[in-house]
C-alpha cells in the first residue's frame, strides 16, 4: 500500500556482498553497476540463521538507482517453481541510522 514504510537493517558482508535483514530473514545479494544503477543479483537466503536451498529460494529481481537526489528501489519476487512474480514493491532508501556489521 502506498505510504507504508518497511524498515530493515543492511549491512556488507565480509564477502563484499550485501546483507538485509527484513525480519526473521537475512537476504543477500551481489551489487552489479548496470544501466545507471544497481542491480541485485545472484541471492541467498537464511531464515532463522538456516541457509534456505536454492530449490526452496525465492526468485528476485532488485534494482536500486538514483531518483531526485535519493534511491529508488524496485523489487519483484515469485516463487521457486513460478514465472509470474507473486510480490512486487517500490520505494526509496532513507538512512535512519547506522547499524553495526551483521544488523
Amino acid at each position: 500500500m502506498d505510504g507504508q514504510v518497511m524498515e530493515t537493517v543492511q549491512w556488507a558482508t565480509s564477502e563484499g556482498r550485501l546483507a538485509e535483514r527484513i525480519g526473521a530473514v537475512v537476504a543477500i545479494s551481489r551489487l552489479v553497476p548496470a544501466q545507471g544503477g544497481l542491480d541485485l543479483v545472484d541471492w541467498r537466503f537464511r531464515c532463522l540463521g538456516v541457509p534456505v536451498p536454492g530449490c526452496a529460494a525465492p526468485k528476485v529481481v532488485a534494482r536500486e538507482h538514483p531518483e531526485a537526489g535519493r534511491y529508488r528501489f524496485e523489487i519483484s519476487i515469485g516463487l521457486p517453481w513460478g514465472r509470474a512474480p507473486v510480490l512486487r514493491y517500490h520505494g526509496w532508501l532513507g538512512v535512519a541510522q547506522a547499524a553495526d556489521e551483521g544488523g
